[in-house]
């Protein structure tokens, strides 16, 4: 596929996470603090979890795109490993999956401040894939929050972070939903 193409197919999934926010922004604050289980993270929890790897990932992109030293290539063809982490975040993808401690949320925050953070964030990341199309989405590598020998292609990682998004606002979806 090529570099572009690829951009264009992360931007339309981006765009979906933005609308799925969109409609979670209009909840009353209480529905936001409904915990559907025992142990299970509310809505607030979810977006606080997701602004942890925004935190996380979103500084490292900006500077590598920032240096910018590899030019972008035609064609992107996604990595085994970064695929394989793309898909299984996806909302169904598994069920059981262990969260890193930096990244667990302790208890609900401010109402304000986690939405706050979380309007930001997805801005910033169309931000930086809008200025990706001048550097390698195959070449640069970015190290992942599961260890510092893992390394994904910028390409990869944002594929990745929007499946993740979708996976939370697919959980609150469901939350609110009751199910």
């Amino acid at each position: 596929m090529t570099q572009q193409a690829w951009l264009r197919f992360l931007r339309e999934q981006h765009e979906e996470n933005r609308k799925a926010f969109e409609r979670i922004r209009t909840w009353a604050p209480s529905q936001l603090l409904v915990r559907p289980r025992e142990g299970s993270w509310n809505a607030l929890e979810c977006l606080e979890h997701l602004n942890r790897y925004g935190d996380f990932y979103l500084p490292q992109i900006a500077r590598a795109v920032e240096q910018g030293a590899r030019a972008a290539e035609a064609d992107f063809k996604s990595g085994w490993l970064g695929a394989y982490f793309a898909k299984m975040i996806l909302p169904g993808g598994s069920d059981a999956m262990k969260t890193a401690p930096m990244m667990t949320p302790k208890e609900a925050p401010v109402r304000e401040t986690v939405l706050e953070r979380y309007q930001e964030q997805p801005n910033t990341l169309q931000h930086w894939m809008d200025r990706s199309v001048s550097v390698s989405l195959s070449r640069i590598r970015i190290q992942t929050s599961l260890s510092l020998l893992i390394r994904l292609k910028l390409g990869d990682l944002y594929h990745f972070l929007i499946n993740h998004n979708r996976r939370h606002l697919h959980q609150i979806d469901s939350i609110q939903k009751g199910q």
